[in-house]
């Protein structure tokens, strides 16, 4: 019996004291330039969605093109060359002595830009035709209007 009321006593002294410590948490209280009666807003978010997979790339189609390149040594010249498109972007231009310029990483210094192709009607004529920018590290450039 002493057991029993040994166990209610802790019990009821437990509950009591838990009872009499409960404080209301409030994050911002005392927070300097913060009201004391600051809540958090409640902010309904959508579920997270992963982003979609990635699309597969086109096979880049070649296309033999008219180049007309300038320089920033003030070359000017033009070349009939093959260049690569992928979709509806010139991606590569291939030269004649097995070397290229194209997009995306390269360990050669250069930034590609540009080769967004633009339809337009020359003379009853259907070309596609597209401005290329190649800036080097060492602040060099070169620049290919592409015509197809």
């Amino acid at each position: 019996m002493k057991r029993f009321f040994l166990f209610l006593f802790v019990v009821v002294s437990f509950v009591t004291t838990c009872d009499a410590q409960y404080v209301e948490y409030q994050p911002f209280q005392g927070v300097p330039g913060v009201p004391d009666n600051y809540s958090i807003p409640f902010v309904e978010y959508e579920p997270y969605t992963p982003p979609p997979a990635a699309r597969a790339q086109s096979p880049i189609q070649q296309y033999q093109a008219l180049l007309v390149c300038d320089t920033s040594t003030g070359h000017h010249a033009e070349y009939t060359l093959n260049v690569g498109v992928r979709d509806g972007r010139v991606v590569i231009i291939y030269f004649d002595n097995g070397g290229s310029l194209h997009t995306g990483s390269n360990n050669s210094g250069y930034r590609y830009s540009g080769g967004e192709l633009k339809e337009t009607n020359y003379g009853g004529e259907t070309y596609y035709v597209t401005k290329v920018n190649i800036n080097y590290n060492n602040g060099s450039w070169q620049s290919f209007v592409v015509i197809i």
